[in-house]
């Protein structure tokens, strides 16, 4: 028997208008992927963009695909900030919309800029000043650095459009404004990738930058993505559209607003902060297998984002709606759309296994003619298929988790499974066991499917649906 029905709360009319919903169960799923939809198509558009990216890279040779890939766990750290402050954003601006208290939404944002400027100004200079150093941490020698360092010294100065970018879109994510949100990475994916063609093979008489112009390229997209969110926000608020910086309220920080970032943010950045030094760490053991088991961990990884990003986006959607009906004092509610966002995840994961387990060798061909990666690639694609179920699963559990405000749980079991067992297992298998890249790949396996536990506990437990935000 299914929980809800478990808990009293069938998916007959009855049932539905036992919790406050006098709807039917057909335009409950409509609520939700109203705002699931465009984050969903959000994420994949972007990852499709940096699999198109990856292509062209590919068109330059291994080492370029591994110069590339060897920059992206640096990259994630400095994200790291950006993306713990992004969840307590959602949660606080669900939450004071539920209670209908726009005048807070707009502190929120305002606060949470000013807080993203202030933290990022002088991170990415140093991180620009120490970029050998960074690429050299995460496994780059001295054969990958003359590629990683003109790539990666257009992308640092770009990811600070990035990081406003996010701080922004977690005030949409918080509002439902997803599909206003998807529009402007669209036009920015949209130059990124017509951005690289051009600077990669100097088309239309531009010179033929290479690996210089994904970064460059990759800076044009998020300024466009940016520019296009703040020209969003530059008017009053509207019927459809109440999010806005033209508000009466002030840019200084607040005392309280700071509490509450402090309360969900912090937790939230021990995740993020558990996650990424064990992300560095595996990624870190990857690259002492070689260069053709790290271009075929990058480009599997890549893929694996795909499917990720997609499961992401129903996680920010039941993120959203938690706190909104939180704030409304609904809890069951809340409850009852975090369970529709499991149903969807269960299906997306069936269609992940049917595309990585079927399809494996013909997506590996598409990124390298290299016949040790494609052979390699096919087989970890396998590992991959299986991981789609704990994966997307996850995602909407801890979705359900950080829109409640629970982040405290969700960084101990990230401390548990990401930054303690998956390098642990992964050095085991991959080194002590002589499994190679395949270890690195059941590591991963075995962390997803144990913060899939991990979550699923605790949302079925309740504690969640208390917290105050």
């Amino acid at each position: 028997m299914k929980f809800w029905q478990r808990k009293g709360l069938g998916l007959s009319p009855q049932g539905l208008s036992a919790i406050g919903l006098s709807i039917t169960l057909k335009e409950v799923y409509q609520r939700y992927l109203r705002i699931a939809g465009p984050a969903v198509l959000q994420g994949l558009l972007l990852q499709l963009a940096l699999l198109a990216d990856l292509i062209m890279v590919g068109s330059l040779g291994v080492t370029a695909v591994a110069a590339v890939g060897v920059f992206e766990q640096p990259e994630m750290l400095i994200l790291l900030m950006a993306r713990s402050l992004a969840v307590p954003i959602i949660a606080m601006v669900s939450r004071r919309y539920g209670e209908g208290r726009l005048d807070a939404v707009e502190a929120i944002l305002k606060q949470g800029l000013v807080l993203t400027v202030l933290l990022y100004t002088p991170l990415l200079i140093l991180a620009y000043i120490e970029l050998p150093s960074l690429i050299y941490l995460a496994g780059g020698g001295l054969d990958l650095l003359p590629q990683a360092i003109p790539y990666a010294s257009w992308l640092v100065p770009g990811l600070f459009f990035s990081v406003c970018t996010q701080t922004i879109g977690a005030a949409f994510i918080g509002m439902g404004y997803t599909k206003e949100l998807f529009k402007s990475y669209v036009v920015g994916n949209i130059v990124n990738v017509f951005g690289n063609a051009f600077c990669i093979y100097g088309w239309f008489g531009l010179p033929r930058l290479g690996i210089a112009g994904i970064g460059i390229a990759t800076m044009a997209g998020y300024f466009i993505t940016l520019s296009l969110l703040l020209y969003k926000l530059s008017h009053k608020p509207k019927r459809h559209f109440l999010l806005t910086l033209q508000g009466k309220q002030g840019w200084c920080l607040q005392t309280e607003t700071l509490h509450t970032i402090k309360h969900i943010g912090g937790p939230a950045l021990g995740e993020q902060g558990c996650e990424r030094f064990g992300m560095f760490v595996y990624t870190r053991l990857v690259a002492e297998l070689g260069v053709v088991a790290l271009a075929v961990h990058y480009v599997c990884m890549n893929l694996c984002d795909v499917y990720y990003l997609v499961a992401n986006g129903l996680s920010q959607a039941s993120s959203a709606k938690t706190g909104k009906w939180l704030g409304r004092q609904q809890s069951k509610i809340a409850v009852f759309f975090g369970h529709i966002g499991i149903q969807l995840a269960l299906g997306l994961s069936l269609v992940g296994l049917l595309v990585y387990g079927l399809l494996g060798k013909e997506l590996m061909e598409l990124f390298s003619k290299n016949v040790d990666v494609v052979t390699l690639g096919s087989h970890i694609m396998l590992i991959l298929a299986i991981a789609s179920f704990p994966q997307a699963l996850q995602a909407v559990y801890a979705g359900v988790l950080r829109g409640a405000g629970d982040t405290y749980y969700v960084m101990k079991y990230t401390l548990l499974s990401v930054a303690l067992l998956r390098p642990l297992v992964t050095y085991g298998l991959c080194f002590a066991c002589g499994l190679g890249l395949y270890g690195a790949w059941l590591a991963l396996l075995l962390d997803q499917t144990i913060r899939m536990i991990c979550a699923r506990y605790r949302v079925k437990g309740r504690k969640w649906a208390e917290q105050v935000v």
